[in-house]
């Protein structure tokens, strides 16, 4: 039973921040973290999983009468769900962009380097100049 609960667990943190990855990329000009090429369609998407992320949540209680996951715990396992959210974010984006965003000549560094090149893109031209 408590396998199941950090399972489900871990899929509610996942796809709540997936969404509120796809919600800040979108708010922040990170057209190469976003799965859409629309930023109307990131918000929507944010909506939907923050959303049913938090039906599944307040009726918790409902589905599992008897589950508890303790504070430390539920820490790791939110911890968890957040680096799967991320690293999924990060590779998702950067194959479903590949064709968008031919390399782009400009010299930005850091997060806004995603303003208009994949994850996948920006980390290849910064090994690229390190040589």
């Amino acid at each position: 039973m408590m396998i199941k609960l950090g399972l489900v667990y871990i899929g509610c943190v996942f796809l709540a921040g997936t969404g509120v990855l796809q919600a800040a990329a979108a708010f922040n000009d990170l057209y190469g973290l976003l799965y859409f090429p629309k930023k109307l369609f990131s918000y929507f998407f944010a909506l939907i999983t923050i959303g049913i992320t938090m039906a599944v949540l307040f009726a918790w209680n409902w589905h599992f009468s008897i589950g508890i996951i303790q504070g430390a715990q539920q820490a790791g396992l939110f911890f968890i769900g957040m680096v799967l959210a991320l690293i999924f974010t990060l590779l998702a984006s950067s194959i479903l962009n590949h064709r968008r965003f031919p390399l782009p000549t400009d010299k930005k560094e850091g997060l806004d380097a995603l303003g208009n090149r994949t994850f996948i893109q920006a980390i290849s031209s910064y090994f690229r100049k390190q040589d």
